[in-house]
């Protein structure tokens, strides 16, 4: 894996170290149940349309909203909800590190509503950081300040995608990055190669 790229994630410890989050979950968990019941009822034509649909491309609305009001779409996404909160309330370590580059795009509404999830977020850069001096990021997340975290100015957590500005400046990013990962491995392949013509001179 040459790099790995988040775009406002979750993090294992959130539900555990973040009030706002672990109670989010429960609203979560509760509207997910609700939605799937009231699906199956045959009230999906009851729904409003919710208002990021209209922020995605034209040709997409339609099939998007038939998705939303499918009892299947929040059946599955009930199941892996549960599956992912009982994983996150039992979680009790750290993060492992992790040997290649990482950045992580924040949503700028993520980080300032609430402190724990930049901390968060923190810890999440650092189990990037373990690598060496050819390939990898050094202490601000790496790649001569391509890693690490960056906030994506006036964005919330559906407007990365949603919203043509943030998602293009998320793009950008992301971009960037690849292409100092993709300079990071040629000059670590340059030095592995220069390290055993040196060996063979000896």
């Amino acid at each position: 894996m040459a790099g790995l790229v988040y775009l406002d994630p979750a993090h294992p410890a959130e539900l555990q170290r973040s009030q706002r989050q672990s109670k989010g979950a429960k609203d979560l968990r509760d509207t997910i149940a609700h939605a799937s019941l009231y699906l199956r009822l045959g009230t999906g034509v009851l729904m409003s349309r919710p208002d990021w649909l209209d922020r995605l491309p034209k040709a997409y609305r339609e099939r998007v909203f038939a998705q939303y009001t499918d009892a299947r779409l929040w059946k599955a996404g009930k199941r892996e909800w549960e599956a992912v909160e009982k994983e996150f309330r039992a979680f009790d370590g750290r993060i492992d590190p992790i040997g290649a580059p990482g950045l992580i795009i924040a949503a700028q509404q993520t980080v300032d509503q609430d402190p724990e999830q930049l901390l968060l977020y923190n810890e999440l850069a650092h189990a990037h950081q373990d690598q060496g001096e050819h390939g990898g990021p050094g202490e601000d997340g790496g790649l001569g300040g391509l890693g690490g975290i960056k906030v994506v100015e006036g964005s919330d957590h559906d407007s990365l995608l949603t919203n043509a500005p943030h998602a293009h400046r998320a793009a950008d990013l992301i971009a960037e990055f690849l292409g100092g990962v993709r300079g990071a491995g040629v000059r670590q392949e340059e030095h592995v190669r220069q390290e055993q013509r040196e060996g063979v001179e000896r």
